[in-house]
């Protein structure tokens, strides 16, 4: 009764499913709006109460400026006098004529230009986050706006910050970036590289869904505001309506630059200057905003990395890398690219001759000032270049340089670039892990010698498996990892409840009415139901009834103790969480195969006990796990027979080579019944998920024969499924003579019974 009782329990739940789902959804449409405006409240009070703007208050002309062809002229600040703000009511007459930078621009109030832009030409694109502050503004107030407000943290903290400055294809770069999350970071304006750049931004698809980012790169654009063309229309005072922007493609010398529409967020530095871009403020706001980034959380940063990448580039490129230099930042060059970032990589050659550097020699010096006539352009302009260029060379370990025509893997460039800055072997082998690159941990981290603290280096292994990372699994395990030791209860809780791509084991335990009831489950606002989050975690118990179901039998005392009667006392679970497994490769096999991981369940089998009747519990849980599958997902059900019949071979091979060593030893590994799997041999496990080319095998016809001549009883040694299901494929030539063969042997034991009973019958 208490079972029947349950059963409809459970399927009161599942007809309740959809209208849980219906309410949340209705719920969400009711509220969310009402939500959205109050954040957008708090952070246009946050961003009025903390950033400014800047204006010159008096008007001077500029002796060293000519008028221009309709004869504007320009102030001191660099602004055109129609365009100027003119402040009467703050200058007296008496100073009129005279203008101190330091004096004559000021602070004016809270920043007038800030919310969103909506570029008119970018139909389909979102709207792109900007604000407007005063270089004098605090760096920490930035911060918060970036994490808290723009929430460019959300929904996964970024893992590097790449700075690409001024042509060429990016394919390196938006491969690192999709790689690692990364944010970039540019100059923001539509020229040189930062335009090609953009451009290769947009194939991401930079959408919102109706509530939240989708998953796209995020490139933030840090641009000097008086060189933004027509910026006076981002100043509104209505800033919950996005202000429309149009692009333009016109660059001249001198002259204010359009912004780039394939950035998802602006900062614009107003130092109160106008029309000047080389030296002005923003780029050193830029690097100090970078070194803030890097900086650890409790020192008030995001502990992000930051690199620089030079691409091409002209005389501003120098400022940059100095800047960047100065605050530590690792500077990759690209070379073959032409301009600025040759000129880098020639001089970084000269620097590497010697260990120690006092200098360029004067062969060298006058080589770099032909090369940069052509960069810098006036005398005085190249004197400066010629100082930063040897400021930024002098340290080696800050600069990588990276041949653009003999190498795709600009991603690897910057990867080593941040590893020759970090001398902490626990920083390095994160990057290494972020980046997916194995080979970089095996061939340069772990060779340095240095040895990793075992808690730290489990923690990475436990990483590696929850994100299927294959290749860091082995390379952990070889150096210093020991699965024996490593694998406890509580670490596999971990990997059953945390793993990524979850789904196939999802529609498992519902099938078989195991997962929690509806009141523990959040939905995110989503119809699909398989997509959903329990809030309540899976314990082994689960587990252990899941693989009895499965498989028919399953015994583990340490998947039995892992349950919520246990939990829920004090101290319940201390000395089981700390429990180890005596076959750790076994269960991690088992969770592999729950988790569609097929290489990883390959790599694990290889190294169990076993090995036979485990290749066929694989192919049975595989077998299981197709029928829990809905009929439209094709996909994935050919996906799982692929894995079945990859098992099934590798079992046959197995079994045939050791038949081909010593038969007698292969057949009674063939009938030894295993205890944990519930008294079950292999013949019944490859009876139970039809795996005829298996019993087709010579050893397992042996087998069955010798059962059949010696009248001894052998637990399944066929069944009826095995003989007449035709699942999935049709019965080939081969299979079909086996079948014939058991039937004629079948037919032979008839007739002999029935002559036995007819002989009997006579001499009575």
């Amino acid at each position: 009764m208490l079972v029947l009782e349950s059963t409809l329990i459970v399927g009161q739940v599942t007809n309740i499913l959809p209208v849980i789902r219906a309410k949340t959804a209705f719920r969400n449409r009711i509220f969310q709006p009402e939500v959205t405006r109050r954040s957008k409240e708090r952070k246009h009070i946050f961003i009025l109460s903390h950033f400014k703007y800047k204006e010159c208050v008096k008007f001077v002309p500029d002796p060293n400026k000519p008028p221009g062809p309709d004869g504007h002229i320009s102030c001191y600040c660099g602004e055109l006098d129609f365009k100027h703000q003119k402040y009467e009511n703050i200058v007296s007459d008496d100073d009129k004529d005279k203008w101190t930078e330091s004096i004559d621009i000021r602070i004016i109030g809270p920043t007038n230009a800030f919310g969103q832009i909506k570029f008119s030409d970018s139909s389909t694109q979102k709207p792109t986050e900007f604000v407007r502050i005063s270089d004098e503004d605090s760096l920490q107030d930035v911060m918060i706006l970036i994490r808290d407000y723009w929430k460019m943290m959300e929904p996964e903290k970024t893992n590097i910050l790449i700075l690409f400055f001024p042509t060429i294809s990016t394919q390196g770069l938006v491969q690192a970036a999709r790689s690692t999350k990364a944010w970039i970071v540019t100059s923001g304006l539509s020229l040189g590289i930062v335009r090609v750049v953009g451009n290769a931004l947009q194939d991401q698809n930079f959408y919102f869904d109706k509530w939240k980012p989708s998953d796209s790169l995020l490139c933030l654009g840090i641009a000097p505001w008086g060189y933004v063309l027509n910026r006076e229309t981002l100043i509104s005072e209505n800033h919950t309506t996005p202000v429309r922007y149009e692009v333009s493609d016109f660059i001249a010398t001198g002259s204010p630059v359009s912004l780039n529409e394939n950035h998802t967020h602006y900062i614009f530095v107003d130092e109160g200057r106008r029309l000047r871009y080389g030296g002005s403020k923003s780029a050193e706001f830029r690097a100090k905003l970078e070194k803030q980034i890097a900086l650890p959380v409790e020192l008030g940063g995001f502990d992000i990395p930051v690199v620089l990448v030079i691409v091409e580039g002209g005389h501003d490129v120098f400022i940059d890398a100095k800047n960047s230099i100065t605050e530590h930042v690792p500077v990759v060059i690209c070379s073959g690219t032409g301009r600025a970032a040759d000129i880098l990589t020639l001089a970084f050659e000269y620097r590497s001759k010697n260990d120690e550097f006092d200098g360029f020699s004067e062969m060298e010096v006058m080589h770099l000032r032909r090369k940069l006539q052509s960069v810098s352009g006036t005398p005085p302009k190249v004197d400066a270049a010629l100082k930063m260029i040897e400021f930024i060379v002098r340290n080696k370990n800050l600069i990588t340089t990276f041949d653009m025509n003999t190498s795709n893997d600009l991603d690897l460039a910057i990867l080593f670039s941040l590893i020759k800055t970090s001398s902490d072997l626990e920083k390095q082998l994160k990057l290494a892990f972020t980046w997916k690159r194995s080979d970089i941990a095996r061939e340069k981290i772990f060779q340095q010698g240095k040895q990793l603290k075992q808690g730290v280096l489990e923690s990475f292994m436990l990483e590696a498996l929850k994100c299927d990372e294959l290749d860091f699994v082995k390379v952990f395990l070889h150096n210093g990892v020991t699965m024996k030791t490593f694998l406890t209860v509580d670490r596999l809780r971990i990997l059953y409840n945390d793993s990524i791509r979850r789904d196939g084991l999802i529609k498992c335990l519902r099938k078989h009415k195991l997962l929690h009831s509806p009141t523990s489950v959040v939905y995110n606002n989503v119809s699909d139901e398989n997509t959903c989050q329990y809030t309540r975690k899976l314990r082994l118990s689960t587990i252990h009834k899941l693989l009895f179901i499965m498989l028919g039998s399953f015994e583990n005392a340490l998947y039995v103790v892992d349950n919520e009667d246990m939990a829920s006392k004090t101290n319940g679970l201390d000395g089981v969480n700390r429990a180890t497994f005596s076959s750790p490769f076994q269960e991690l096999f088992l969770w592999a195969i729950l988790h569609q991981r097929q290489q990883m369940a390959l790599y694990f089998w290889e190294r169990s006990d076993n090995a036979l009747i485990l290749a066929l519990i694989g192919c049975c849980l595989y077998s299981n796990m197709i029928k829990s599958l809905p009929s439209y997902d094709t996909e994935a059900k050919a996906l799982y027979e692929s894995y079945m019949k990859e098992f099934e071979m590798i079992a046959t091979r197995l079994l045939e080579k050791c038949y081909e060593t010593s038969e007698e030893l292969t057949l009674n590994l063939l009938e030894k019944e295993t205890h944990i799997w519930g008294h079950f041999n292999c013949l019944r496990l490859a009876a139970q998920s039809v795996r005829r080319k298996f019993i087709s095998s010579t050893a397992c016809q042996d087998s069955l024969y010798y059962a059949w001549a010696s009248l001894r009883h052998i637990p399944c040694a066929f069944s009826y499924t095995l003989l007449f299901e035709t699942y999935p494929n049709k019965i080939s030539i081969h299979e079909a003579f086996v079948i014939g063969y058991f039937v004629a042997m079948l037919i032979d034991m008839i007739q002999q019974i029935l002559f036995y009973i007819y002989a009997f019958n006579v001499v009575m």
